[in-house]
């Protein structure tokens, strides 16, 4: 009820009326939080704002030596499933009389040659993406599947990693200042307008590296000047951009994607299941935070969900 409740305000209402936080450390403090982990400030629901602070406590925070993908690349390996690349372009809902499964039409991306279109009859459909981007077809369901939570909005999200100097003329650190007192890592405060075209700039340390070989990445500018930076931004950097952020480039990498919600509390939730006939929804977790911690939750919640449902069907056999 409480985490719920949560969902229904905004961060800045929630902290300041609510808990008595200061404004200042709301504004600056928490904001900076939200705009490098959900790009968004303020606006977004408490409950969210909780998760993205979560994400900024140092020492708290735990990660995969080589990345995390591949905690569900093992997870997979472990469930001993079969895996088939494929594209689903759509749903169809079957009825044969008190019976309900779901045909599914697809096209096998793991064939060399062109790949050839495949119908196959479930008892069990898990929707692992959110709906509102979806290109995959339902069809003959008594209900609309794209109902109007599942529709919310995603905010565009474009991180930019740069292989080389930062200008520090452009953050007002020039002479003898310049690179011994520049920071590894820059947030953005401002609420609305803001005057600079990035969320933030961070020293990127390797997903390879292990936490006692860290520090070699982290070397005050004078001795390492050169390095990956990554930048977060709601939408791609021009080359004029990028050239007043840095006095050098040697390569540029940029992922443009729909990360997460646009969230604007009060919020609404679209449920796990979908069909009561064995359709599944694991991303409308992301509708209270987006996190992978948040998409392990959701997935718990619906193999449970599953689970009985298939039980529930084999008893009735």
């Amino acid at each position: 009820e409480e985490f719920f409740q949560e969902t229904q305000v905004t961060a800045e209402n929630y902290l300041i009326d609510g808990l008595g936080w200061n404004r200042r450390m709301v504004d600056e403090l928490v904001c900076s939080a939200m705009k490098v982990n959900y790009g968004q400030n303020n606006a977004i629901d408490a409950f969210t704002a909780f998760v993205s602070l979560a994400g900024v406590d140092v020492g708290s925070l735990w990660s995969v030596v080589g990345g995390n993908y591949q905690i569900p690349k093992k997870t997979l390996e472990a469930s001993r499933a079969a895996l088939h690349s494929a594209e689903v372009s759509s749903v169809t809902r079957v009825e044969n009389g008190s019976n309900v499964s779901y045909n599914l039409e697809y096209k096998d991306l793991s064939k060399d040659n062109t790949p050839s279109v495949t119908v196959k009859d479930f008892d069990v459909v898990i929707i692992a993406h959110p709906l509102n981007v979806s290109k995959v077809k339902f069809e003959n369901f008594p209900m609309t599947i794209y109902s109007d939570a599942a529709k919310t909005p995603y905010h565009r999200t474009v991180a930019t990693f740069i292989k080389g100097e930062i200008n520090g003329e452009t953050f007002g650190i020039t002479g003898n200042e310049y690179p011994r007192s520049f920071p590894l890592d820059i947030l953005t405060t401002d609420l609305e307008n803001p005057p600079v075209v990035f969320n933030s700039i961070g020293n990127n340390i390797p997903v390879t590296v292990i936490d006692k070989k860290a520090k070699e990445f982290c070397k005050p500018l004078s001795e390492q000047p050169t390095r990956i930076w990554k930048v977060f931004s709601n939408r791609p950097l021009t080359d004029e951009e990028k050239a007043k952020l840095f006095r050098s480039i040697d390569l540029v990498v940029v992922k443009d994607w729909m990360a997460y919600p646009q969230y604007e509390p009060p919020e609404q939730f679209p449920s796990f299941i979908l069909d009561n006939s064995g359709l599944f929804y694991i991303n409308c977790i992301e509708k209270a935070a987006s996190a992978m911690e948040m998409s392990a939750i959701g997935a718990k919640n619906v193999a449970l969900l599953a689970k009985d449902y298939i039980l529930a069907i084999k008893k009735d056999e």
